[in-house]
């Protein structure tokens, strides 16, 4: 993972392995997306992306989310193989249909896929971190500080005594 991340020269693939069939009946049924026969796989450019659009703290706690770090890389089968949640997403990658698994580990990890017909992968393009509501407290602080207003200035006039 680690030279995936330091070497931008490098551009392979991580084999999780073939998606059971079992799931591939399961994300057809809810999303209409064949996945029969396909490869599970991670680039090492999505890893890199992952972490660059994922990975910062205070921007994630922008969004209500935990920064990604190279742990949670390990998490990516578990989401996908045992999700608690399958959907399509309303967008395209590429135009290609987007799959979003879901599944609640100390929030919900959510890992976002697509199939590549031509190489029959289901590639990871992105995942995110969403925790729960107020249990972020760097997400507090900055909702707060976003939501202050300037207090109105007042103006007295007082008379002057002699």
């Amino acid at each position: 993972m680690q030279t995936a991340i330091d070497d931008k020269s490098i551009h392979k693939k991580l084999y999780f392995g073939k998606i059971p069939s079992e799931l591939s009946a399961e994300v057809f049924e809810k999303t209409g997306v064949n996945v029969d026969g396909c490869n599970f796989t991670l680039r090492t450019d999505e890893v890199r992306k992952i972490l660059k659009d994922h990975g910062q703290r205070a921007k994630e706690a922008n969004r209500g989310q935990q920064p990604i770090t190279q742990k949670d890389f390990a998490r990516i089968p578990t989401v996908v193989l045992n999700p608690d949640n399958i959907k399509l997403s309303d967008k395209l990658f590429e135009g290609k249909p987007v799959i979003l698994f879901e599944k609640e580990i100390n929030g919900r990890k959510t890992v976002v896929a697509y199939v590549t017909k031509k190489h029959m992968d289901l590639t990871v393009q992105t995942m995110y971190l969403v925790k729960k509501k107020g249990a972020d407290p760097l997400r507090r602080v900055m909702l707060q500080a976003s939501s202050c207003k300037r207090p109105k200035r007042l103006v007295v006039m007082l008379p002057l005594q002699r």
